[in-house]
């Protein structure tokens, strides 16, 4: 199955540690989205998701967006 959106989109990103490191992010996502909201990392080969999928930047810096990401584009080390 993969990840797919419960709403309309995953977001990616290509700085986990700017994320992680930002300042009350989860919080402000979490706000935004107006519900408890988890957050995990998972690896994803984005070179080769963006042969099937779309992956559109967003507002905010390292952010991204796709429609989903097929269990062959998850990466586990």
């Amino acid at each position: 199955m993969g990840i797919i959106s419960n709403k309309n989109y995953v977001f990616l990103t290509d700085d986990v540690e700017y994320y992680i490191n930002v300042n009350g992010y989860t919080e402000w996502k979490a706000n935004t989205l107006k519900k408890d909201t988890e957050f995990c990392v998972i690896r994803v080969d984005a070179s080769a998701l963006k042969k099937r999928h779309a992956i559109y930047s967003i507002d905010r810096e390292h952010e991204f967006v796709t429609k989903k990401a097929e269990p062959e584009f998850l990466l586990f080390d």
